[in-house]
């Protein structure tokens, strides 16, 4: 498997396919729940990557098949993941074509989520899932998954690998998950992401 291929195939349960409501990211998304996912705009800022294009925007549940059955199936796959007692969730995709010298250029990506809660332990719990899962799935060293689990802070978790990095927090009754692939500063990037969300989360 090439490297290309294990990056894509690393990411693949947060890939959207389809119920895509807008994907030129021109004009500031409504007001609350809506308003939470950051612009593409805001994504090619904060990256400094103006390669960024918005290619998905899905309000559906994305499953994974791809990934071992097991704890790293359940930190990829949205419906293990978030549960089935949330009240809302949206995914956003940013893509762009990396010119890195390779015959077949590399494809960045920048996957926002963010799911809501009837309240906020509810929200907690789903948090309290993600940091087992990616701590659990982290410990079995599979292939290209063999990342390093930190927690900055008891809202924040992240799962770190030299080719991406999966940030997940929690506040109010709101879960985020930022992933961000390829780049460089793949950690940095998804992190401002995050806490720009956040930000905007009364």
């Amino acid at each position: 498997m090439t490297r290309r291929t294990l990056i894509l195939a690393c990411c693949a349960s947060l890939v959207v396919a389809g119920c895509q409501r807008s994907v030129d990211g021109a004009s500031a998304p409504a007001a609350g729940f809506e308003s939470l996912p950051l612009t593409v705009q805001d994504v090619r800022e904060i990256s400094g990557f103006d390669g960024f294009a918005r290619v998905a925007d899905d309000d559906r549940i994305v499953p994974d098949t791809a990934t071992p059955e097991g704890p790293c199936r359940a930190l990829f796959d949205q419906g293990v993941a978030f549960g089935d007692n949330r009240v809302d969730i949206r995914t956003v995709e940013d893509e762009g074509d990396l010119d890195a010298g390779n015959p077949a250029p590399l494809i960045t990506s920048a996957i926002q989520t963010v799911v809501t809660y009837a309240d906020r332990d509810r929200a907690r719990d789903a948090f309290d899932r993600r940091l087992e899962n990616m701590t659990d799935c982290a410990a079995l060293r599979l292939d290209f998954m063999d990342g390093v689990v930190s927690q900055p802070d008891p809202t924040t978790v992240a799962y770190v690998h030299d080719e991406w990095a999966l940030v997940s927090a929690v506040r109010s009754s709101v879960v985020v998950d930022v992933s961000v692939t390829v780049l460089p500063d793949a950690e940095q990037i998804a992190s401002e992401m995050t806490a720009r969300i956040l930000d905007r989360i009364d």
